[in-house]
């Protein structure tokens, strides 16, 4: 390699060495969920992009980003809450441990505004501060109006929906190249619709962004729940929250399509160490024979999952390890 010519061009566009790409992560409320996203049970949401949260209604969607929001306050960032679905509230964000004072909050009544306000977030945040990370989120792209905003429903055709899809599209390739670039991460509630006649396959589709945003996401998570039997009820058998399978649709900062479960109460929050048995498996603190647990350090056995969480919980090894990697 001529070493000069690779100099000489150094001036204009740089080495990939030189660049740090790495801009941390953010608690995602789940152990199991940190590790497939990030590939590290210490990781989580990648800083940097877009990443979005897609599934069913009352799967917990909006649960998920304030976990986000909760850990980023936690540790000084700039969190700011875009509100197309005009639902969030402040008693909400303090029984999920947020502070409201610290919550920048706005309620944008369509794409282009919801954009604008973005971007003009993002310039002003970094005239002031030019470092501290800078955490949004977007609830939800289903919940953003396009062009209807502005002539009405009498003017809805078939092709509004295409013509905002086309609209996000524009708005995401505005926004994504100045994430990275000022340390900021848009995290974003996405729903699903049914796609009418579909004999064969899935009839489920995303019903924000069209295809544009698949390919402008960082990450990509399907939450699935069966409203039936992955319903949580107390002694009273009254709903308290819910079960349910994470699915990594897409991925570009690890390994894609890894699947995790997830346990949710409604005013609690997730349950960060749900969906670990693999790993302690894994990691050789524990061997499984059927439905019989066995602690390896201690050499105690029991049965059920219940009992697994209380192991996990309680025991320093498998914090130190889930810290670690």
């Amino acid at each position: 390699m001529n070493k000069d010519l690779i100099k000489h061009l150094m001036e204009d566009i740089g080495l990939l060495s030189d660049r740090n790409f790495n801009l941390g992560f953010l608690d995602t409320g789940s152990y199991a969920l940190n590790k497939v996203i990030s590939g590290k049970y210490s990781g989580g949401w990648p800083i940097g992009g877009i990443c979005e949260v897609w599934g069913e209604s009352s799967t917990g969607k909006t649960i998920f980003l304030t976990h986000a929001l909760k850990d980023a306050q936690s540790k000084g960032y700039i969190t700011a809450f875009f509100d197309n679905e005009f639902t969030y509230n402040a008693e909400f964000a303090k029984l999920m441990g947020l502070d409201p004072k610290q919550l920048l909050y706005d309620d944008p009544p369509s794409v282009p505004d919801c954009f604008d306000r973005i971007e003009n977030l993002i310039k002003k945040v970094r005239e002031k501060d030019k470092d501290t990370p800078l955490i949004m989120c977007l609830d939800s792209m289903a919940g953003q109006s396009g062009e209807e905003a502005e002539k009405g429903t009498d003017s809805y055709s078939n092709m509004s929906g295409a013509i905002r899809a086309k609209e996000i599209g524009m708005r995401l390739r505005h926004v994504n190249p100045l994430l990275r670039k000022n340390n900021a991460l848009l995290l974003l509630v996405n729903q699903v619709r049914s796609k009418p006649n579909v004999m064969y396959g899935s009839p489920i589709t995303k019903s924000g962004g069209g295809k544009s945003l698949e390919f402008y996401c960082t990450v990509s998570i399907q939450v699935a729940s069966n409203k039936t039997s992955d319903v949580i009820e107390n002694k009273d058998k009254r709903a308290i929250g819910i079960k349910g399978r994470l699915k990594n649709t897409k991925n570009k900062c690890s390994t894609p399509f890894q699947e995790c479960e997830f346990e949710l109460i409604w005013d609690n929050g997730l349950n960060r160490f749900y969906g670990l048995e693999q790993a302690v498996i894994d990691a050789g603190l524990i061997e499984k024979a059927g439905a019989w647990y066995t602690i390896k350090s201690t050499g105690k056995k029991f049965q059920g999952e219940d009992n697994l969480q209380e192991f996990i919980l309680n025991d320093p090894g498998v914090l130190t390890y889930l810290k670690e990697n």
